[in-house]
């Protein structure tokens, strides 16, 4: 057994406690071999043996019936009278599920009576034909393309035309273009999107 283990059956012994007669071998061959835990057992009949003489000194009072009663009786009207903050906030919880549920039903009663309104559609958008692929600046020495992504990105209208692409004229902030970016996370090409 360990130091750990044998805790637990110290404070039974200290109190006189009896032990099935494996478990209290083990315990005793293990005292025999640690003192820290003897030493625990010595202290622990100690604090026994002092409670127990405590628990002699200590005159229990009589108890007077009367006393009892009326003892049992105010601790009984105690508990009968409801606290002063819980009539306060007995109305106040019960207007607060009210209005809850007020406004759920009415938000339930609007949705299902309203009629949905119409969808329009969007005007028709110009859609401008792709352009060809505009390698990269510094692409070529880079080491050879085997897979990438192609990602739809806003670049500056001065970036693109610093690539060789030309922008719509409606265009002239930002313009969405198509990178071909390499497996090594590396742009490698170019065009303006649809």
């Amino acid at each position: 057994m360990t130091c750990r283990t044998v805790v637990a059956h110290l404070v039974d012994l200290a109190r006189g406690g009896v032990l099935d007669a494996d478990r209290r071998a083990e315990v005793d061959r293990h005292l025999r071999e640690c003192r820290a835990c003897t030493a625990r057992l010595e202290d622990e009949r100690a604090l026994s043996a002092a409670l127990g003489r405590l628990a002699q000194e200590i005159e229990v009072p009589a108890l007077d019936p009367e006393s009892e009663r009326a003892l049992l009786a105010a601790f009984d009207r105690a508990w009968a009278q409801p606290h002063p903050r819980a009539r306060v906030w007995r109305p106040l919880a019960a207007a607060a599920v009210f209005a809850l549920a007020t406004t759920i039903a009415w938000t339930i009663a609007h949705r299902l009576a309203g009629t949905p309104a119409p969808i329009t559609s969007a005007p028709p958008v110009a859609v401008l034909p792709a352009t060809e692929f505009v390698p990269w600046p510094g692409a070529s020495s880079l080491p050879t393309f085997e897979s990438g992504q192609l990602m739809r990105m806003d670049l500056p209208a001065s970036v693109v035309l610093s690539l060789g692409l030309v922008p719509p004229a409606s265009q002239t902030g930002i313009v969405r273009t198509d990178v071909l970016v390499g497996q090594d996370g590396y742009a490698r090409a170019v065009r303006l999107a649809p």
